[in-house]
């Protein structure tokens, strides 16, 4: 039986829902994350596959939120991290990493 853990993020658009399976033997659990807010998610420009903006102080903060929700689950145990070379996946796998 699968376990739904939200992360509401501001504005809703931005909720995350992550959707992780009970460990067993034989299965992988893959975990998809987008990134936080950027300084353009926030003012409204498509930034596409450019990399001129950074997160805002809010996608920090969601960056965050979603490692203390993973945290509280207490089985999560990553083998392997794949992100965008982008500064943005970047800069919110740093913040996972790191709180």
């Amino acid at each position: 039986k699968a376990e739904a853990v939200r992360a509401t993020m501001s504005p809703p658009r931005l909720s995350l829902v992550l959707l992780l399976f009970p460990p067993c033997a034989s299965a992988v659990r893959f975990l998809v994350l987008r990134h936080g807010q950027t300084d353009h998610n926030r003012d409204g420009i498509i930034q596409g596959s450019s990399d001129v903006s950074r997160l805002s102080d809010r996608g920090r903060t969601q960056a965050r939120e979603v490692g203390a929700a993973l945290a509280r689950l207490g089985d999560v145990r990553v083998a392997r991290t794949f992100l965008s070379p982008l500064a943005r996946a970047q800069q919110t796998h740093e913040i996972l990493l790191l709180d």
